[in-house]
């Protein structure tokens, strides 16, 4: 039956000007230097931003980083704060920060190391909250696919507020403590819970990490990181499922595990698209 390709470094850069550059395919070193600022590729999977010597960064420009399906990449911001973006998402950030905020906006998943700099707080927007920061590790799990946006503070503080006026409590900003994740859901208030905080930023380090994890959440994992469709045959099976595993592995491999909560699966192909069966 085969098996499907677990992710990879692989990402685009989209320039000031429009431009698109696909990491994967141009060699390691400089790539592009825009007003001032020296963009290399380090290594595979790792892309960073610096003023260029003896020089200064001009105007404000932004660039976007994205990543498809199947796809995760690290980035270097021009301040030195450090960004992993998991499969399916992108960051937009100015290419050397100005003014009294470092402001950047992500879609889908992202994991960041802020570089402290208490004169210019750091935020970043998602389509419905905004997080605002000195200097702070934290996970921000915003797919538009996903029923609430799960922000998870690693270490330091942020202050999670939620934009969208019609959501109830928007404009009540919470602020959270390392262990803490702040849940916005698409018809209730921000409300605040305690997580295990390594289960939730395992990603990042490589690892698929399910802690009674509703098979929903599971399998949309999966999807994004293999890039393939998961639907269930007949009723959905409510079902929490425990484990950790490579996310190396291929996605036959990953879905064995389903056999241990008295599930199967099967491949079904029609034509050129392949869609992944589950079943009780």
């Amino acid at each position: 039956q085969g098996d499907f390709r677990s992710g990879r470094n692989t990402a685009d850069l989209t320039l000031a000007d429009g431009s698109v550059i696909s990491l994967d395919h141009v060699g390691n070193g400089k790539i592009v230097e825009q007003a001032g600022i020296n963009v290399v590729k380090e290594a595979d999977g790792l892309l960073t931003y610096s003023v260029k010597e003896g020089g200064k960064s001009g105007r404000e420009q932004f660039n976007t980083i994205s990543t498809p399906l199947g796809g995760q990449y690290k980035i270097i911001l021009p301040d030195g704060t450090k960004v992993w973006l998991n499969a399916g998402s992108s960051l937009k950030y100015p290419t050397s920060f100005q003014g009294q905020q470092r402001l950047v906006t992500l879609s889908g998943e992202g994991y960041f190391e802020v570089a402290k700099n208490k004169n210019m707080p750091f935020k970043v927007k998602t389509s419905n909250q905004e997080i605002t920061v000195l200097g702070t590790h934290f996970n921000i799990n915003a797919y538009k696919d996903e029923p609430e946006v799960k922000t998870t503070l690693v270490e330091g503080a942020v202050r999670v507020l939620a934009t969208d006026l019609n959501q109830k409590g928007s404009g009540v900003p919470v602020i959270l403590v390392p262990g803490e994740q702040s849940v916005l859901s698409k018809n209730s208030r921000l409300s605040i819970r305690s997580v295990n905080v390594a289960a939730e930023t395992a990603w990042k380090s490589g690892v698929f990490s399910f802690q009674n994890t509703d098979i929903h959440v599971v399998l949309r994992q999966f999807s994004r990181w293999y890039i393939v469709e998961i639907d269930f045959e007949g009723e959905a099976p409510d079902v929490k499922l425990w484990g950790e595993m490579d996310r190396n592995v291929g996605a036959t491999e990953a879905l064995e595990m389903l056999h241990y909560f008295n599930l199967k699966y099967k491949v079904i192909k029609n034509g050129k698209t392949t869609k992944i069966m589950i079943s009780k």
